[in-house]
């Protein structure tokens, strides 16, 4: 009742009033610690030197709760159990071995009695995998057991799929890492270049890192706390989800493959005809405007006989390979497509240029998008370097038709 008399005054002396009994208290608890035996306890300098950890770790530890303080003696000095021993190392352990958040380990630690089956639960959750794939090795090891050179391991961890962390002088990684770098080095021995492995690696990543994250939150909303289950009871939903999923990723994955293969093989044959098409009507439109020489050059391509021009002989090899196998198409088509992508070959016959940039139109038009061509880029060359007007409307006439 006192500081309803002290007017304006109030809200100060009741914080020196807190203050003053704050030191009290402080000065009783330290009189009365002082009398407690310490023997067999440790200070936290020595606790950190029998786990082999920093004093800064431990205090952060103790801070979050994780290592409980069995006596304090003063303002700085607090005293613990040996058993803390143990904790401590425990906690490194979950944390270097499992990746487990220090949130997870402290809800570990507050259930003793339900420790093994928390601990079987939590390595589903976390997908800790019984055999060794948590446990580190050197990357050099690593790497030659992976048969994977320098630069190339380099290049995973720039991307960021592989993680190694520095121990000591030693980078290390997982055996996880190890088993990554294999797969890597079987697609570049099966002729897949790194780059290519790298950037659907990471795209897979990124895209099953978000898809996981939904599947995860909706699993927990719309399963799990649905109504009250027994631990046995999650361990049991989160593996069959673990499993369908698995599978029904494996199965879309090869549906879509064979699809997409398909359509691939699809857009091939729908080349061969147009690009037949095409050769006929240029020929047409080479013969028109005099231009005997050239087509002559044209008519042996059409008729299957080689000639010396280089663009004239793909593309007499290329109106032959149906039924030849997808490899050898494939061959095919990219060999020509590389003379063809970016600009065709110059002739001592401003003729001969015109039908090379004809053929190299009709191929940016017609292929398929995988081999890169930029079909506006090549209208406008096409248009822009030749000069004979007549041959450019009557080649974009004639392609359009073939659009149809």
């Amino acid at each position: 009742m006192i500081y309803l008399h002290m007017g304006s005054n109030t809200i100060y002396y009741l914080r020196q009033y807190i203050v003053y009994y704050m030191c009290f208290g402080e000065i009783l608890m330290e009189k009365s610690c002082s009398n407690i035996n310490t023997d067999g306890l440790l200070r936290i300098s020595e606790l950190a030197e029998a786990t082999g950890e920093s004093i800064s770790t431990v205090k952060y530890y103790v801070k979050e709760g994780l290592v409980e303080t069995a006596c304090k003696t003063g303002k700085n000095m607090a005293y613990y159990s040996p058993d803390s021993v143990e904790r401590v190392k425990l906690i490194r352990t979950l944390q270097n071995e499992k990746y487990y958040p220090l949130a997870i380990i402290k809800h570990m630690l507050k259930n003793k009695d339900a420790a093994s089956a928390e601990l079987e639960l939590l390595d589903m959750i976390n997908k800790v995998d019984q055999s060794d794939y948590y446990e580190r090795m050197p990357l050099t090891e690593a790497m030659t057991d992976a048969k994977l050179k320098p630069q190339e391991a380099k290049a995973l961890i720039n991307a960021g799929l592989i993680t190694p962390v520095t121990c000591g002088h030693i980078k290390m990684c997982t055996h996880g890492d190890c088993r990554i770098m294999k797969l890597v080095k079987m697609r570049i021995t099966a002729g897949i270049p790194i780059e290519q492995t790298i950037k659907t690696f990471s795209q897979y990543e990124a895209h099953l890192q978000e898809t996981t994250k939904k599947d995860i939150e909706s699993l927990v909303i719309e399963s799990i706390l649905t109504k009250p289950h027994s631990t046995k009871e999650i361990m049991n939903i989160i593996d069959i989800s673990d499993v369908t999923l698995d599978r029904f990723i494996g199965m879309k994955r090869y549906l879509m493959n064979a699809r997409l293969g398909a359509e691939y093989i699809e857009k091939t044959e729908k080349l061969l005809p147009r690009l037949e098409a095409f050769g006929k009507g240029l020929l047409e439109i080479l013969i028109s405007l005099s231009c005997s020489e050239t087509a002559r050059e044209l008519q042996k391509a059409l008729d299957g006989e080689k000639s010396a021009d280089a663009v004239f002989s793909d593309f007499s090899e290329t109106l032959r390979i149906a039924g030849t196998g997808l490899a050898n198409t494939l061959s095919v088509l990219l060999k020509a497509g590389n003379r063809l992508k970016d600009a065709a070959p110059k002739t001592d016959s401003e003729k001969t240029n015109m039908a090379h940039e004809a053929l190299r139109l009709v191929w940016a038009t017609f292929a398929p998008e995988e081999f890169g061509c930029d079909q506006s880029k090549v209208k406008e060359e096409f248009i822009e370097n030749t000069s004979d007007k007549t041959f450019v409307e009557s080649v974009l006439r004639l392609i359009e038709k073939l659009r149809d």
